[in-house]
């Protein structure tokens, strides 16, 4: 009897173990570059935020952890448009061929192109932004300012050379 459980629990083991290396862990960038991934996004805009609900579709045989990085940005298919830069990194867990949806935490990155309105879904690239603006935004996001309103004027001082000045505001001499 102890050795049939025993055998049993063994077998259970080398099932999980197995499992667990069967769990694809990787950045956007290399399962987009590995075409592990297909991807596509809509802006949906709740409480006067901007949010990206991306909509990421695993096209492998594997489970695939995914990590969308802070200060990904996604561009529109025209420069027309105000790419969006995500402001929060955020896992997501797709089973094989599976299709997931989230919401990720933007602000626009070019100022003097045009507002994307609810709706809009035509993207053309994806690429991390410089790696000045991912280390402040790291930052922030170590800090949990994701939603505080000069997060908006600190990614543009990196894409539009905004001056740092612009960041703070002083209200009545606060």
């Amino acid at each position: 009897m102890k050795n049939t459980i025993l055998i049993i629990g063994l077998l259970f083991l080398g099932l999980e173990t197995t499992a667990q290396k069967e769990i694809q862990r990787c950045n956007f960038e290399k399962a987009k570059k590995e075409k592990k991934i297909s991807f596509s996004g809509i802006v949906n805009h709740i409480r006067n935020h901007g949010y990206f609900q991306l909509t990421v579709k695993n096209t492998t045989k594997d489970s695939l952890a995914l990590h969308v990085e802070t200060g990904r940005v996604f561009y529109t298919a025209t420069n027309d448009y105000q790419p969006f830069v995500v402001l929060r990194s955020r896992e997501i867990f797709l089973a094989p061929g599976e299709e997931k949806s989230t919401l990720l935490n933007t602000a626009c990155g070019n100022a003097s192109a045009k507002y994307t309105g609810d709706g809009f879904h035509d993207l053309r690239k994806t690429e991390m932004a410089n790696a000045d603006l991912v280390a402040a935004l790291e930052e922030v996001e170590a800090k949990r300012l994701g939603n505080c309103a000069g997060i908006q004027s600190l990614v543009w001082a990196f894409t539009n050379d905004h001056s740092v000045a612009s960041i703070v505001t002083y209200d009545g001499g606060k």
